[in-house]
């Protein structure tokens, strides 16, 4: 069954080492790269999701969203080969994050924290 993924841009698609500008993108980080080719020819969703377009205007101002919006889009054709559908917002089946802390299902538990008491016990 297909799963939608949600991927954050910056850090985790595409390389981030400091804010240059709501429609400064860095290249893509290879790896996460492959792995976004990869689940979209099997079949599932990849949404990509980026402060960058979050309406609050933290990062980038309100009137500067349509242009970082139009550069994230512009940035995926160019490295994923085809449009993406692209959002401020968390959602799907998966989350890919650099600042995420993975939680296990009903457990409280990060899942380093679940594997060593796997291990320890």
């Amino acid at each position: 069954m297909p799963k939608t993924r949600y991927v954050d841009l910056d850090g985790t698609l595409a390389y981030f080492d400091r804010w240059k500008g709501p429609t400064i993108i860095g290249p893509p980080v290879p790896v996460m790269l492959e792995k976004v080719k990869k689940w979209l020819a099997k079949g599932d969703e990849v949404v990509i999701f980026t402060a960058r377009i979050v309406p609050d205007g933290h990062f980038t101002k309100l009137e500067e969203r349509d242009a970082a919006k139009k550069a994230v889009e512009d940035w995926c054709v160019k490295f994923i080969g085809q449009p993406m559908k692209v959002t401020g917002e968390k959602g799907g089946d998966a989350i890919y994050d650099d600042r995420a802390v993975c939680i296990e299902i009903n457990l409280g538990l990060t899942s380093e924290e679940k594997l060593l008491s796997e291990i320890q016990s």
